[in-house]
């Protein structure tokens, strides 16, 4: 049976397949996590902050981001109806 991720916290929206594919290939790659490493640690008010990859918005990039993408590796994004 495939596990399924934590619900997110209360108030925090659930990012869309879309959301997490940033190169868009629609699925959801190493690829992805690829470029949201490079800006771990970010926060809001750092330089080059980009706000795609604060995935909980929380206003900063760690491990909780991650979790995020990690936890959608391999879903194949559908077209938007």
């Amino acid at each position: 049976a495939m596990e399924m991720a934590p619900p997110p916290p209360i108030g925090v929206v659930e990012p869309t397949c879309a959301q997490l594919d940033f190169d868009g290939s629609a699925e959801v790659t190493i690829a992805d996590i690829g470029l949201l490493l490079p800006h771990w640690g970010d926060t809001i008010t750092s330089h080059g902050w980009d706000p795609r990859f604060d995935l909980n918005g929380d206003s900063v990039l760690d491990t909780s981001d991650v979790v995020i993408i990690a936890a959608r590796w391999g879903e194949v994004c559908l077209p938007e109806p």
